[in-house]
């Protein structure tokens, strides 16, 4: 089977928070930070978000220039996997990071805002740690070859493959999205891992630049989840010969 990798469009909205529940809701940090919300406004929250991220892809002022992927099954037409990569023309700043901000409504009554804020600072620390983060870029073209241009460093912000469809190449397609462009330029990639995928990184060549441990039994002491970890990583631009 030839799986197909395309641009997400604002229908498929639905779909992705869907297969985000269904890849996180599993997770500790999600089941004690998020798990008294209903599933019906997580859903929600989730697809009003994934609408804007979509309408917004390819706005090249943006601070963070998103790119909205998916990997689909081409007999079904079902998605497999997405993931949302985004160019950071002026470095990453805490402040630009819609992962680490507050949103404007607040937070949905039953969320754990202690964990959740936590989460959110340690997160922005942690992707402010590595100096290549900090770094310009640099464009010497046209306006459509430097939109082209601009892909070169990234930050993989979420990364999402539905449970059914796990181990059938989806999520390297994804990785590897930007590696060309990134080797062409000589610009860096980078991610933040969870254990889970942590394995999958290393195997596409990301190395570890920091980490990030949060004890998850702080906020419900009757979890038994413990202390879980993050890896912040990098994987640095290939010589093209």
């Amino acid at each position: 089977m030839s799986l197909k990798l395309s641009y997400c469009k604002p229908d498929d909205a639905p779909q992705l928070s869907e297969i985000t529940l269904a890849a996180f809701e599993v997770a500790p940090r999600f089941i004690v930070g998020h798990g008294k919300v209903p599933r019906y406004v997580q859903l929600k929250r989730d697809e009003e978000g994934y609408r804007k991220s979509i309408a917004s892809q390819g706005d090249p002022n943006a601070a963070q220039q998103k790119h909205c992927l998916k990997v689909t099954d081409p007999t079904t037409g079902d998605i497999m996997a997405f993931a949302i990569w985004c160019w950071l023309p002026n470095g990453y700043k805490t402040e630009e990071d819609s992962q680490t901000q507050v949103p404007d409504a607040g937070f949905p009554e039953g969320t754990n805002e202690a964990l959740v804020r936590d989460l959110w600072r340690m997160t922005g620390q942690l992707r402010s740690e590595h100096p290549g983060r900090r770094e310009e870029h640099w464009c010497e073209c046209l306006f459509f070859l430097a939109f082209l241009t601009l892909l070169t460093r990234s930050v993989l912000s979420i990364i999402g493959t539905h449970p059914k469809h796990e181990r059938k190449g989806a999520a390297g397609m994804l990785i590897c999205w930007p590696f060309e462009r990134a080797d062409k330029q000589g610009k860096r990639c980078y991610v933040d891992s969870s254990v889970t995928g942590y394995k999958l990184y290393k195997r596409y060549g990301f190395e570890d630049v920091g980490e990030m441990l949060l004890d998850v039994d702080k906020y419900n002491a009757k979890s038994g989840y413990g202390v879980q970890r993050w890896v912040a990583m990098v994987r640095e631009p290939r010589k093209i010969i």
